[in-house]
């Protein structure tokens, strides 16, 4: 990951020991069931030496989720780095989104980190951290009193589907569910089907479950 080159030497062998081996025993195991003692036998860092770093696992966790979303934001934000505007309807499936690329290469740790766990929340903290990014990144001139509203329902929506898309284990290719991603985002929905027979036979249970 390029954020280690900021980190001192030692220190970077030492966290990049700590956090493979926090991925690979969450692969294994359920969080709730890693312990520091599991942690150090299958790493080569001694129990001072960790405590150095962290008071305990979920301090681990919490530095390798910071670490992982850090990564993310540089990839989300490669398309557009540094322009003006940013073009949706001009993308094309060649051109995949960094960072869904990023998520591919680091499929495992996504799809571990993706186990519930009250503790860490992960799910939680990446929809959070796509939103975040988009209302601060982006803005619509066209309909700016709609601005916010815009931005939230685009970045659910398109976050939904990457949790979605994450949790299956990444069955497409990042090439493949980019262009599912652009052409969903690009998508203009004028007229929908209503399925009467559906709605109708749905309205009729509902009210006779609500009459009992």
């Amino acid at each position: 990951m390029a954020e280690f080159q900021f980190l001192d030497k030692r220190v970077q062998k030492t966290k990049i020991e700590l956090f493979l081996t926090f991925f690979t025993l969450l692969e294994q195991m359920p969080y709730k069931d890693i312990t520091i003692q599991s942690i150090l036998e299958h790493s080569n860092v001694g129990r001072a030496t960790f405590y150095k770093h962290y008071t305990n696992k979920k301090n681990l966790a919490e530095d390798c989720i910071e670490l992982l979303l850090k990564e993310f934001t540089i990839a989300y934000r490669t398309p557009y780095m540094g322009k003006s505007k940013f073009e949706f309807d001009q993308l094309t499936s060649d051109e995949p989104f960094a960072a869904l690329l990023h998520i591919a290469k680091y499929r495992n740790f996504y799809l571990a980190l993706m186990t519930p766990s009250l503790e860490l929340r992960f799910k939680e903290k990446l929809l959070q951290h796509l939103v975040t990014l988009y209302e601060q990144d982006f803005y619509f001139h066209e309909n700016a009193h709609l601005t916010s509203y815009i931005n939230r329902y685009i970045v659910y929506g398109s976050a939904g589907l990457i949790i979605d898309w994450i949790e299956q284990g990444c069955p497409l290719s990042a090439v493949q569910f980019s262009k599912i991603l652009i052409d969903t985002i690009t998508a203009q929905v004028h007229t929908v089907t209503i399925k009467r027979h559906i709605v109708q036979n749905e309205t009729q249970r509902q009210k006779g479950f609500l009459e009992h």
